[in-house]
């Protein structure tokens, strides 16, 4: 009969043995920290101060009463450090850093869950998709729990603080440097990274890409930097400030999306002369925004057109900058001039990610003055 047992190593207890409760002490002992098994932390690499009972996962470079035991699991009973060595399957929970990891053996040994032969599991369930970044101010930014509290960063899950991660338009992180500015009239994506142990925002003009890390599989990250995951992204105005309203949606957040009003300013008798060439009326009814490259988005431009001559045909639409005529031509014929007469255009389809702005647009076309009282509206999802 073989003194252990086969799964966990737990001692047995021999046929005629004395002080039988030794045994089953010991083999107590070790059931209690093997089952439903959390660590204190995975990150020592020398035995801490420890409480009876105190279990850690050991990291690599092990060394004192720990030397060799790199990725094992440290016991603290009885005044002594034990090791427990992990069989494939262990699930581990660390208490530091929120991860919940799983023994592989080599060559990845402790990996996440969701990464296991692609099954879904209680870490993917209860994290994914946690959090949203909101505008607080004009110099203020904040990632908040949403939906959960935590989020990966670099193959481990963490907690994201009850208040947020908050940051400013001056002092922060930028491009991994701390103590920045944000530029003016800047787009800038918006990752979360560990800054010792906390979450911390760092603003960057590189954009993001799927990780593909074995841990971090899935985990939407800055296409350099694994450990930089995206929250959101944020469009400075020309103070370099945050900004966030109806005819500017400078904040969009990449979990937890809201759908977010859009309008531009309303013209008031805008004019233009120009014959079958669509031109901006006026760059003060600009409706600015941010949105993700995986969204459409709605717009209309509504309003009345008027025509200083009979007959001819006033046209509304709305433009980019770069092609004034995005949408199916509104247009208006009246026999007499000066008469006003209500059209409208919209439009539904994909920007290209980042900022950009929708501006109401005319022509006229017949030698006259076109006179428009348009606005741009519409809803993103953001």
């Amino acid at each position: 009969m073989t003194e252990l047992t086969a799964h966990l190593g737990l001692p047995l207890i021999a046929a005629a043995q004395a002080q039988k409760h030794v045994t089953h002490n010991e083999a107590i002992v070790a059931l209690d920290a093997i089952v439903q098994l959390s660590v204190k932390d995975s990150t020592h690499t020398a035995p801490p101060a420890a409480a009876e009972g105190d279990r850690y996962k050991v990291a690599s470079g092990a060394t004192g009463a720990w030397a060799g035991w790199d990725l094992n699991i440290a016991l603290y009973t009885n005044g002594a450090w034990t090791k427990l060595v992990p069989q494939k399957g262990w699930l581990c929970f660390d208490e530091a850093s929120g991860a919940l990891t799983v023994w592989q053996g080599a060559p990845n040994y402790w990996v996440d869950p969701a990464a296991v032969a692609g099954y879904l599991t209680a870490a993917t369930l209860n994290h994914a998709g946690c959090g949203q970044l909101r505008y607080v101010s004009a110099t203020q930014i904040r990632f908040a729990p949403f939906n959960g509290d935590r989020i990966k960063i670099a193959g481990a899950w963490h907690q994201i603080p009850p208040a947020g991660v908050a940051a400013g338009n001056t002092g922060v992180f930028v491009e991994g440097v701390a103590g920045q500015n944000l530029f003016a009239n800047t787009t800038y994506y918006v990752y979360l990274f560990n800054n010792s142990g906390a979450p911390t925002i760092n603003f960057s003009t590189v954009g993001h890409g799927t990780s593909s890390v074995a841990g971090n599989v899935g985990v939407e990250t800055k296409v350099d930097d694994n450990s930089l995951t995206l929250i959101g992204m944020i469009r400075t105005n020309a103070s370099g400030q945050f900004q966030d309203s109806a005819a500017f949606r400078g904040v969009a957040s990449w979990f937890n999306r809201r759908n977010r009003a859009l309008a531009g300013a309303a013209l008031n008798g805008a004019q233009t002369t120009s014959i079958n060439t669509f031109v901006e009326l006026s760059a003060a009814a600009r409706a600015q925004f941010l949105t993700w490259g995986d969204e459409d988005i709605k717009v209309e431009c509504v309003g009345q057109l008027v025509n200083s001559a009979g007959n001819v045909t006033t046209y509304s639409n709305m433009g980019n900058g770069t092609i004034q005529n995005l949408a199916p031509n509104a247009a208006v014929t009246i026999t007499s001039g000066n008469v006003g007469w209500t059209a409208s255009t919209s439009l539904s389809t994909n920007f290209a990610e980042g900022f950009s702005y929708l501006t109401p647009t005319g022509c006229v076309s017949n030698p006259s003055t076109g006179t428009y009282y348009t606005q741009i509206i519409g809803m993103l999802r953001i």
